[in-house]
């Protein structure tokens, strides 16, 4: 027990080849003993694609195309949309889809903030940011590029801008020229302190006089709509050549101060966003962190007359509670303005991260966005100009309104989604379940929260192929209206499957929380359910009988079923009619979470759950149960649990024990870290030692099928397992220890929101597994909610 074992790797194994690998490793303990040659086999048996929503990074800039195609450019911090490496810029059809004509290679090699296109009609575009390359050739913060996403090498830039371009604008005088801001102090070697004109050719223009021009940074540039040529500028600045400017300024085309412009004592914070009304009146709104202008309190938004003082017509009360980073005036006549940022409340309405303001400052209600962009940022807003009405959005945030997409979405006029423009691909929500499929094709069952998979609409169940690829075969129609938790294969050898779940609804047809499916996504109407699990209540778990009747029992938090009063448990006849024969009494005091049958050959089964009582016994979360639905005397658990139970799984070696797991921390007086081992009596297996086991719930376990007995655990943890770093997934040692063979890196995603719901090895006899949940990456790579890890813990 005091000997310490080493592992060192002598074999290597290339997961991007398809084959079958061996790995030995020689195991030798601290005290000289004789090492001992330990061996692995690794299979890549075929590649499993599944690729991250939208972009996998900020966007910071949306710019609509001057040509009329309704296309989107977009520039940020990402490298990669959907299936395409996109380095920080891309351009987008208008229903979501990479522009292949537009050829960027590798693009700039750090983050665009700003994109303008050229006015000759040229189809050009500027781009500005913190990049010093493009595709191979020097850039430093300023670009521009042809239709084709080729440099123009007519402009000439020299060293550029020794410092990020924050915003673009072009001069509206006809000269094609382009204003440019940022934290820069410097542009081709001569002296421009945060501000510059460039004439079309790339050259300075000298006619443009800013003396020290700006003592900080610019955000954004806006040029007066007055026909004048003078321009806004908006930043972190408190002076400019000379004279006090409080984070905004006026400038005439010369570069000089308009002095008609009269700020007073101005904003007292960063100005991040200048957009002009579109009434023809020349006023000004303005957005940022400040919270008064000029003396007066002005919350994150101001409507500025064009001499300056504040309009008093534009009445926001307590306006946005954080930053504002962007306004666009709406394109439908209206004179109602779109605004972005990270706020989260506006004159007290909640409104997180986009709101609608109509012309006298009031919030548009027509304009519903539900939970809207929850604890993120908008950082850009561009109305398309097809004349739908519609907006792209984008910024950093992973979901809009309960649906799950990365940094870019298109809403429609009232607030939804626009669903003919796709950003995702993979499912775009959470994977509650994943089940391989028993019909020797290596396909599984995908289950959960989501709504669609590779630019498909999928009802919360989708059929994929060994690689990725959605099973066509496999038709839901409009599928599940709510969650899928559970999918379990019928033992009929029919191919049909059993979901349960908090749906009501299955593709028009009414189901109440349980469906039976055919093997080609219809439902199986010999499998009679009435109203089945009643209405608002969840079914959770579903275990197919061990005793070849086809019954099966199902749980969860629900009391009634087709009218019968059951309380968490049921047992289903094959045609889905009540099992009088499985009696249950009062049932159970509290949801039950998972059902597992022994395997014994007894037709008994396990339950766990939050109750803590049956059928008027006390049972601390677990309970063992024998076919007749009585209480198993012989499992005796003491106080049981000291919280909730989430998954039981046999042990694989044939002794009886179990494998359980949830929030648990102590079992019948025993401290346990959500992991234990019982016996088969109900007993504390002794020789799993797990320590202090996790360090937050286990949601699931799934025995290795390698002969190993070892077990591979998910769930909410995060960097701890008795100690050790693991986060949302290990695979222990029969006797509790970490496998360090199975190296999981930085694991599932830093967000410790994250979870991984579910745990399937395949069934194809490599050693592979498909791992499920909340999570977007693993170990620094995107790859949407499943993945399939082989058994070292790399991706495969």
């Amino acid at each position: 027990g005091d000997i310490t074992a080493d592992i060192v790797v002598t074999g290597s194994v290339d997961t991007t080849t398809l084959g079958t690998y061996t790995l030995t490793y020689n195991v030798s303990d601290a005290v000289g003993n004789a090492a001992t040659a330990v061996t692995r086999t690794v299979t890549v048996v075929t590649r499993f694609t599944q690729f991250v929503p939208g972009f996998n990074n900020d966007v910071e800039i949306i710019a609509p195309a001057a040509d009329g195609s309704g296309d989107i450019y977009v520039g940020g911090s990402f490298t990669n949309y959907k299936v395409s490496t996109v380095g920080h810029i891309a351009r987008l059809n208008s229903d979501g889809t990479v522009d292949s004509a537009f050829v960027t290679g590798s693009g700039f090699n750090a983050s665009v903030q700003t994109i303008a296109p050229a006015t000759d009609g040229s189809g050009d575009i500027y781009v500005g940011g913190n990049f010093t390359a493009y595709n191979g050739s020097a850039v430093n913060r300023i670009a521009r590029l042809n239709s084709d996403g080729s440099l123009d090498s007519a402009f000439v830039s020299g060293t550029g801008f020794n410092n990020t371009v924050y915003t673009i604008a072009p001069a509206t005088d006809g000269s094609g020229d382009i204003y440019m801001g940022g934290y820069f102090t410097d542009y081709n070697g001569s002296a421009v302190s945060r501000i510059a004109r460039l004439n079309s050719d790339g050259s300075l223009d000298s006619t443009f006089v800013i003396g020290t021009g700006f003592d900080s940074l610019i955000y954004t540039i806006a040029p007066a709509t007055d026909g004048s040529g003078d321009i806004y500028v908006g930043g972190g600045f408190t002076a400019y050549n000379g004279s006090t400017v409080n984070n905004i300024a006026r400038l005439n085309s010369d570069g000089s101060l308009d002095s008609a412009f009269v700020s007073g004592t101005g904003f007292n914070n960063t100005v991040y966003t200048i957009a002009p009304a579109v009434d023809g009146s020349g006023d000004i709104y303005v957005g940022g962190e400040f919270f008064s202008y000029n003396g007066s309190t002005v919350g994150r938004i101001a409507r500025l007359n064009s001499d300056g003082s504040l309009d008093s017509t534009f009445v926001i009360g307590t306006g946005f509670g954080n930053i504002v980073y962007t306004i666009a005036p709406a394109t439908d006549g209206s004179g109602d303005i779109y605004v972005g940022g990270g706020f989260f409340t506006y004159n007290g309405s909640t409104v997180r991260g986009i709101a609608r303001l109509n012309s006298d400052g009031s919030r548009d209600s027509t304009f519903v966005t539900g939970s809207g962009f929850l604890f993120a940022d908008v950082f850009t807003i561009a109305p398309a100009t097809d004349g739908s009405g519609d907006i792209y959005v984008g910024g950093d945030f992973t979901a809009y309104n309960g649906s799950s997409l990365n940094n870019i979405v298109r809403l429609n006029s009232d607030g939804s989604l626009d669903s003919a423009f796709v950003a995702a691909t993979g499912f775009n929500n959470d994977v509650q379940i994943i089940a391989p499929a028993t019909d020797g094709s290596g396909d599984i069952y995908v289950g959960g929260q989501f709504s669609g998979y590779a630019d498909t609409a999928v009802g919360r169940i989708a059929r994929l192929n060994s690689d990725g690829s959605l099973d066509s075969t496999f038709v839901s129609g409009s599928g599940f209206n709510n969650t899928v938790y559970t999918i379990a294969p019928a033992t009929d050898g029919s191919g049909d499957i059993y979901v349960v779940g908090r749906f009501s609804n299955y593709n028009g047809s009414a189901v109440g929380g349980i469906a039976r499916l055919n093997s080609d996504g219809s439902l199986d109407s010999t499998f009679a359910t009435g109203t089945g699990f009643n209405g608002s209540f969840s079914v959770w778990t579903i275990a197919p009988a061990a005793d070849g009747s086809g019954d099966i029992y199902v749980g969860g938090n629900f009391n009634l079923y087709n009218g019968s009063a059951v309380n968490q448990i049921v047992r289903l006849n094959s045609d889905g009619s009540l099992d009088s024969a499985f009696v249950t009494g009062s049932g159970f005091d509290d949801g039950v979470g998972t059902i597992t049958p022994a395997t014994d050959g007894s037709g008994d089964i396990y339950v766990g759950g939050d109750f803590t009582n049956y059928n008027g016994s006390t049972v601390g979360r677990i309970a063992r149960l024998n076919s007749d639905g009585s209480l198993d005397s012989a499992f005796v658990t003491g106080s049981g649990f000291n919280s909730l139970l989430l998954t039981i799984v046999p042990a694989a070696d044939g002794s009886g024990d179990i494998y359980v797991g949830g929030f648990f921390t102590d079992y019948n007086g025993s401290a346990v870290g959500r992991i234990a081992r019982l016996n088969s009596d109900g007993s504390l297996d002794s020789t799993f030692m797990s320590g202090s086991g996790f360090n937050s719930t286990v949601y699931t376990i799934a025995p290795a099928t390698d002969g190993s007995g070892d077990i591979y655990v998910g769930g909410y943890f995060y960097y701890n397992y008795n100690g050790s770093a693991v986060n949302k997934i290990a695979r222990l040692n029969s006797g509790g220890s970490l496998d360090s063979a199975f190296v999981t890196g930085s694991g599932f995603d830093d967000d410790i929101a994250n979870i991984v719901d579910t745990i399937a090895p395949v069934a194809d006899g490599s050693g592979n597994l498909y791992v499920g949940g909340r999570f977007l990456g693993y170990q620094g790579k995107l790859t949407g909610p499943v993945v399939r890890l082989n058994s070292l813990g790399d991706l495969n």
